[in-house]
């Protein structure tokens, strides 16, 4: 019988495999919570974590000061979890206003007020509105924490 050689290997390779499995180490609890708390930048500059809901109604300026809008929310690119600032601009008294997603990596903490360094107000003018049922993002919650490096 040519199926007994067979079956003892296979079966002590099956042995292992699943010993090899459980033997896995679990994740730790640093691994497990990295995805809750949205990063800006490497964390190579003094930095702080502000809730979404302190960070809106801030003001979003640019590097030479001039303003480029409030925070109205805090949204995540799905693809590779890039934060953005949700603004508004233009309108009057809230209508005609467009929103805009700007990116959060180079942004900074400076008392009352976020400072982007790679973004102009004049540069919104041709920029293409951001759509809320694009699915390319994702809104975050008023009690998740978003770290941005400090001024």
């Amino acid at each position: 019988m040519i199926t007994k050689p067979i079956l003892v290997p296979a079966a002590t390779m099956a042995i292992f495999i699943s010993v090899a499995a459980q033997s896995q180490p679990a994740p730790s609890s640093q691994e497990m919570t990295t995805d809750s708390t949205t990063r800006t930048s490497p964390l190579s500059s003094p930095s702080t974590a502000l809730t979404v809901s302190s960070l809106k109604g801030m003001e979003l300026v640019a590097a030479n000061g001039e303003e480029i809008g409030t925070i109205e929310g805090i949204l995540v690119s799905t693809p590779d979890r890039r934060p953005f600032a949700l603004i508004e601009r233009g309108g009057f008294l809230g209508l005609g206003a467009k929103e805009f997603a700007i990116p959060l990596e180079n942004a900074t903490v400076a008392g009352d007020q976020i400072a982007v360094t790679d973004v102009k107000a004049g540069q919104l003018d041709g920029v293409v509105e951001y759509d809320e049922s694009d699915a390319a993002f994702r809104e975050l919650d008023d009690i998740q924490p978003v770290i941005l490096r400090q001024g």
